[in-house]
């Protein structure tokens, strides 16, 4: 079983990005979807675009965001994630910040396109599909720890912000995985124990 950092130890661990423009980079997710992340953490979000990818999912460029020096948009007390450069929002039209209890309502569809028409009939409350979702919730670190954590997860805080991918790990948990990831190297694969490689 994975493990989790607590919201606490990702602000501390990614601390020197936060409001750091400088220290931002543009990442490409794939089909000229663009976001900006911090330096330290790059190349994870180009193996979350690839993974995206290759599962047949398609990112519109212009409802992607990364990096923005902001408030949570659902707890204003605290710098967004984005803040830091550890969240990225794929799709947002057709993945909603919704306000409710409970689970996303995923659509039964197989085709992106009538997924979407879903969301906007307010039928369905994400354009994922629950493989791809449970995909990226099963990539780990090799010390053990969840590699992202989903917006779609947070419906215990009355939220459901299908949107939200943002890291789950800090620094020193991504440096047991540059080992792993090399130039060149196949979008990411999961492993039957789920560690990212």
């Amino acid at each position: 079983m994975a493990k989790f950092r607590s919201q606490t130890e990702l602000r501390t661990g990614w601390a020197e990005y936060l409001a750091q423009p400088e220290k931002m980079v543009w990442v490409d997710l794939g089909a000229g979807t663009r976001v900006q992340v911090n330096t330290g953490c790059s190349f994870i979000w180009e193996y979350f675009g690839l993974a995206l990818k290759n599962s047949g999912y398609f990112m519109e460029n212009k409802i992607c965001y990364g990096y923005c020096n902001r408030q949570n948009t659902n707890n204003k007390a605290n710098k967004s994630m984005h803040a830091y450069g550890i969240a990225v929002d794929i799709n947002s039209t057709y993945n909603p910040n919704i306000h409710r209890n409970g689970t996303p309502r995923f659509s039964s569809s197989t085709n992106q396109s009538q997924r979407q028409k879903d969301v906007v009939a307010k039928v369905a409350d994400t354009d994922f599909t629950p493989e791809i979702i449970e995909s990226i919730r099963k990539l780990t670190t090799p010390n053990g720890y969840r590699v992202f954590s989903w917006g779609g997860d947070w419906g215990h805080v009355k939220v459901i912000d299908s949107m939200h991918f943002e890291l789950a790990c800090i620094p020193t948990d991504i440096a047991t995985m540059t080992q792993i990831f090399q130039p060149g190297v196949r979008a990411p694969a999961v492993r039957p124990q789920g560690i990212l490689v």
